[in-house]
């Protein structure tokens, strides 16, 4: 019976160190997607404002305003 637990909770182990790594893979893919949209969103940004002449730390300001939880 023993053996048959020790089993059992070897298996789960295994389950549940799998399921961290994938949910951690699938965690690293949906930051670099947000990553990726947060660097277009701020190239945009940029070239919409290029005419005038905007601090770094304005189109910052703006960046975080846009990204703040509604």
């Amino acid at each position: 019976m023993d053996g048959i637990k020790a089993l059992n909770d070897k298996e789960k182990a295994q389950e549940a160190i799998w399921a961290k790594q994938n949910d951690e893979q699938l965690l690293r893919g949906m930051l670099d997607r947000e990553k990726t949209k947060k660097g277009a969103d701020e190239a945009a940004l940029r070239a919409i404002l290029e005419k005038y002449t905007v601090s770094d730390a304005d189109i910052a300001a703006v960046m975080a305003w846009k990204q703040r939880p509604q």
